[in-house]
C-alpha cells in the first residue's frame, strides 16, 4: 500500500511544518517584545530626585562629588 505510506509522510510533513511555524511565531514575538521594551523610554525621575540633583549640581558645579570638598561659595574657616 504505497498510497498509505505517502499519506503518512504527507501528514508528518504537515505536522512538522505546523510545529515549525508555531515556534517561529513564538520566537518572533519574543524578539519584537524585547525590542519594544528596549525602545520604551525610562520613567521620568521623581520630582524630589530632580530637586536633589539640582542642589548637588548647584553646590558642586565642576562635577565634584562633594567628598572632601567644600560647597561652592564657601571656604573652610580656620
Amino acid at each position: 500500500m504505497p498510497g498509505d505510506e505517502l499519506e503518512d509522510r504527507a501528514e508528518a510533513l504537515a505536522l512538522n511544518h505546523d510545529t515549525f511555524s508555531r515556534n517561529t511565531r513564538t520566537q518572533l514575538k519574543q524578539v519584537l517584545d524585547a525590542l519594544r521594551e528596549r525602545m520604551t523610554p525610562p520613567a521620568p525621575p521623581l520630582a524630589q530626585d530632580r530637586h536633589h540633583q539640582f542642589i548637588r549640581e548647584s553646590m558642586f558645579p565642576h562635577g565634584s562629588s562633594g567628598l572632601g570638598a567644600e560647597p561652592h561659595g564657601t571656604q573652610a574657616r580656620i
